[in-house]
C-alpha cells in the first residue's frame, strides 16, 4: 500500500530527517505539492465531465497536461529529478479511467467522489488539524533549509507542519483503501 509507505516516510522523516536520505524532505514536499495538484485538478476534471461528459473530460485532461508539464519543469529544476511528470501522469491518468473507461452511472459518479472529492477533503482536513496542533519538532529543524542541486538554498518555515499534514492525509487514505465508509463504497 503506497499511502501507508508515504505515511511512514513522512513520520520517520519528521523524527529523523536524514534517515531515509539527503533529499528525502524536498522528496516528500514534492509528493505532497503533487498531491495537492493532482487533488485540486481533480475537481476540474469532474466539471468537464459532468458538463460535456467524456469528451469535456479529455479536453481536460488535455489542459491540465499542458499545466502538469510545466510544474514537471519546476519541480525536476528544483530537484533535479524527473520523476515528477510520472507522477504527475500517473495520478492524472488514475483518476480519468473512471472517467473514460466506463459507462456513466450512479455507481462510476459514488467512485468519482470518492476519488477526488474525498481526497481533496482529507488534505485540507490534515492541513487545518497540522496549524491548529501544537507540533513537536521531533528532529527536523524549523526553519528547515536544504540546498538545490544548482546550489540555491530552500527555506521552509514550517517543516514540521508539512511533515505532519503528509502524515495525517496519507495515513488517512490508507485507512479508506482499507475500510471505507459505507456511502462511499460502489
Amino acid at each position: 500500500m503506497p499511502d501507508v509507505a508515504l505515511a511512514g516516510a513522512f513520520l520517520v522523516t519528521w523524527i529523523a530527517p536524514e534517515a531515509l536520505g539527503e533529499g528525502a524532505f524536498l522528496y516528500l514536499f514534492t509528493v505532497i505539492a503533487l498531491e495537492l495538484l493532482a487533488i485540486n485538478s481533480g475537481a476540474f476534471f469532474l466539471y468537464f465531465y459532468l458538463a460535456f461528459g467524456r469528451t469535456g473530460a479529455v479536453i481536460g485532461l488535455l489542459v491540465f497536461g499542458g499545466l502538469f508539464y510545466v510544474v514537471g519543469q519546476a519541480v525536476e529544476t528544483m530537484t533535479g529529478d524527473t520523476w515528477a511528470y510520472f507522477a504527475l501522469a500517473g495520478l492524472t491518468l488514475n483518476r480519468m479511467k473512471l472517467v473514460l473507461f466506463r459507462p456513466i452511472s450512479d455507481a462510476t459518479r459514488r467512485q468519482i467522489f470518492f476519488q477526488w472529492i474525498v481526497p481533496f477533503g482529507l488534505l485540507i482536513g490534515a492541513f487545518i488539524t497540522a496549524f491548529i496542533l501544537p507540533l513537536p519538532d521531533l528532529g527536523l529543524p524549523d526553519p528547515a533549509i536544504y540546498a538545490t542541486p544548482d546550489g540555491e538554498e530552500l527555506v521552509f518555515e514550517d517543516a514540521n507542519v508539512l511533515m505532519a499534514v503528509g502524515l495525517l492525509y496519507f495515513a488517512a487514505q490508507a485507512w479508506l483503501d482499507v475500510s471505507p465508509p459505507r456511502w462511499l463504497q460502489p
